[in-house]
């Protein structure tokens, strides 16, 4: 079969939402090390007495908060991304389908099935 504009936009959406999960990883990831550097300077309150630089603190926060956006921003994209890419699927699963059944039917009886199939989706 071959490819066509369907098949090529899958391909571009899987490999960009690809890239978002490694994109959204990694951003959780520096997340987590951001946090355990805050904590780390919390404890060292509690334990010395000893505050943290305020400037470095004040940064790492802003920090912090930013990649906490960008993840929700990924999140939000990623999920779409996905749902476009099991609607373009589905979309070309029913392509093939109705491919198959006029190769496999008889034209009478493929008929009848296009036919019962249209009257079915003007009902919904």
């Amino acid at each position: 079969m071959p490819t066509s504009s369907t098949d090529n936009e899958i391909e571009k959406l899987e490999v960009e939402h690809a890239r978002m999960l490694e994109e959204k990883e990694a951003n959780d990831l520096e997340i987590a090390k951001i946090k355990a550097q805050l904590l780390e300077a919390r404890a060292q309150v509690w334990s010395s007495g000893e505050y943290a630089d305020p400037d470095w603190l004040r940064r790492a926060t802003f920090a912090a908060k930013q990649r906490g956006q960008r993840s929700q921003q990924l999140q939000r994209c990623i999920g779409e991304s996905g749902r476009r890419i099991r609607k373009l699927y589905a979309t070309r699963f029913e392509r093939c389908f109705v491919e198959a059944a006029r190769a496999t039917l008889d034209a009478s009886t493929f008929e009848r099935v296009w036919a019962s199939a249209q009257q079915l989706s003007t009902h919904r």
